[in-house]
């Protein structure tokens, strides 16, 4: 397994493993847990690529009960400058190989078509387990995503992950969080695959757009296999001019708020008894 960051509800601690690269979502004859990954496209126009970035966190930690999935959390990812910063401190010790390889996406594909998403998951061959999708379904959409919609991921992790690994390509093996851009000739190339315009969700097996635009704001569900979601309350944020990606969970109230609230219902509740006399 590839150098990760683990987070603490107190401190900051980093797991060292045995080689650099991305985790991948099917683990075979375990369930997988694989890299949390960004996804940067233009599959419009005349100009076409992908980037596929590994941000150097599992799936596992922004997940329900995951480490990340709490409050007061934030990282910022800047591929320009190949750093990642967790709640105001640099992450030191890892290798983030990112800028070239995002240099020859911008060099290649069209701003104003360009989207991005994030991925992760687990499944263990043909089993799925559970995924990670981005956007902002309604009840509607979340009512279609049924076991057989999720279930389809499964097919997911082979063009979006493994070809990456199986094709030593970019940087993804060389450095602890790699990343590598592909154009539409090229079998990792993600556009194939996830069509902007007549499929939104991974190979159709998420029933809402699960892409943003550079500036947008998205939350973050997770699927489980028997049909179930869970709405995480971390979301994810791109500026796509400063090669930024941002994650954030609300923070923690301070104990002054908790003390104005009980004050504010106190308040209502005799503003209440005394209209009631």
């Amino acid at each position: 397994m590839k150098l990760q960051t683990i987070v603490a509800a107190v401190a900051l601690t980093l797991a060292g493993a045995a080689n650099a690269s991305i985790d991948q979502i099917n683990g075979n004859t375990v369930f997988g847990d694989s890299s949390l990954v960004f996804i940067n496209l233009d599959s419009t126009g005349a100009s076409t690529q992908s980037l596929t970035v590994d941000l150097g966190f599992k799936f596992s930690q922004i997940a329900d009960g995951g480490a990340l999935n709490t409050p007061g959390q934030t990282i910022v990812w800047d591929f320009t400058a190949n750093t990642i910063t967790q709640n105001g401190t640099l992450l030191t010790g890892i290798t983030n190989a990112w800028s070239a390889q995002r240099d020859i996406f911008l060099a290649n594909s069209d701003a104003a078509e360009a989207k991005w998403a994030i991925v992760g998951g687990s499944q263990k061959g043909n089993t799925p387990g559970k995924f990670l999708a981005t956007g902002s379904p309604t009840a509607s959409q979340l009512t279609q995503q049924t076991p057989t919609q999720t279930g389809g991921f499964v097919s997911v992790n082979q063009p979006l992950i493994n070809t990456l690994v199986t094709g030593n390509k970019g940087t993804i093996l060389s450095a602890d969080n790699g990343a590598y851009s592909a154009g539409s000739t090229d079998g990792s190339y993600v556009g194939t695959a996830y069509s902007l315009t007549s499929i939104n969700g991974w190979k159709n097996s998420v029933k809402w757009k699960t892409w943003g635009e550079s500036g947008d704001t998205l939350g973050l569900t997770q699927l489980n296999a028997n049909g179930t979601e869970i709405a995480l309350t971390g979301e994810f944020s791109f500026d796509a001019a400063s090669g930024q990606l941002t994650y954030a969970t609300a923070a923690v109230p301070e104990p002054e708020s908790y003390a104005l609230a009980l004050i504010g219902l106190v308040a209502i509740g005799a503003i209440t008894r005394r209209r009631a006399k």
